[in-house]
């Protein structure tokens, strides 16, 4: 697996400069900027394989047409609608939305001089991870910044924290478990008689086959945000070691489900189910695996 690292930009207004740390790491002002981290699995973001992502719907990114090829991927986790502007452009070339998995799919904005806004608009599209591809042509620059907004359709629920990669253990080592906080997004309000729990399932070492409930259900704020904190890996028995490999997953479920006849709430927390076959459940989010250090 890949190493995957969150690089997290701060724009200093007063000296008009972009800094991107990583491992140390400054980046120059040209390369892009956005308010939200992003996993970065290799640089520069040229082709797919180092796609900047994923991108939120709603957020605007702003960068330079001081590259030729720059990609960012949006994950569609339902099917829907997907809309990229780019606005103040000073540059020549072209914007694209593309899927390279079947079902194929590509849509081309194509501009002749600088300074144009662009979009591109694709409806009924099938889930799964689809790339934005900025290609400058000509007039490169450094001068004027460039706004790049995407709207899509929203999972229902979405694990954003942690990244897919390494996790940091929040207690200290000599504990046997590995303390780590999940945070996430839904279209679940508080009052909505619904709840969110998340699962934890041991890849490396293996488990029983079963995914692990964790307790309690997560706190869920007014703007649809959520938290699970802590979450849990390693028992007295099998402590959690650096290296260990696991994979979390949540879950919208009704009030009062039950798994095989028990409330969720009663499950004892040794037991690994399948949270597909949750009584109650209304959707399951994306899959994070993770990998402990300690």
């Amino acid at each position: 697996m890949s190493t995957l690292f969150v690089v997290f930009i701060i724009f200093s207004i007063a000296v008009g400069t972009v800094h991107r740390t990583a491992k140390a790491q400054v980046w120059p002002a040209a390369i892009f900027k956005t308010y939200l981290p992003i996993v970065y699995k290799c640089w520069p973001p040229s082709s797919p394989t180092c796609a900047m992502g994923p991108l939120v719907s709603g957020q605007v990114h702003t960068g330079y047409p001081s590259d030729r090829h720059v990609y960012y991927f949006i994950d569609l986790y339902v099917v829907g609608s997907i809309s990229v502007t780019l606005s103040n452009y000073q540059a020549i070339g072209q914007l694209v939305l593309r899927r390279d998995d079947p079902p194929v799919y590509s849509v081309v904005a194509r501009w002749w001089k600088g300074g144009s806004e662009q979009a591109v608009t694709a409806t009924d599209l099938a889930p799964g991870r689809y790339f934005v591809h900025i290609y400058t042509s000509e007039g490169f620059n450094t001068n004027h910044l460039y706004s790049l907004t995407t709207v899509f359709t929203p999972p229902l629920i979405m694990i954003t924290h942690p990244p897919p990669g390494t996790v940091q253990c929040a207690n200290p080592p000599t504990d046997p478990f590995c303390r780590f906080e999940v945070r996430g997004t839904s279209q679940v309000k508080p009052l909505s008689g619904l709840q969110i729990y998340v699962f934890v399932f041991p890849v490396e070492p293996p488990g029983d086959g079963g995914w692990y409930l964790q307790k309690p259900q997560a706190n869920l704020e007014d703007e649809g945000v959520w938290q699970q904190s802590p979450t849990y890996i390693g028992s007295t028995q099998h402590p959690a070691r650096t290296g260990d490999t696991l994979d979390i997953r949540a879950a919208i479920v009704s009030s009062g489900s039950t798994y095989d006849g028990t409330p969720l709430e009663n499950l004892p927390p040794d037991e690994g189910i399948d949270p597909s076959k949750v009584v109650g459940l209304i959707k399951l989010s994306n899959t994070v695996r993770l990998i402990v250090q300690r």
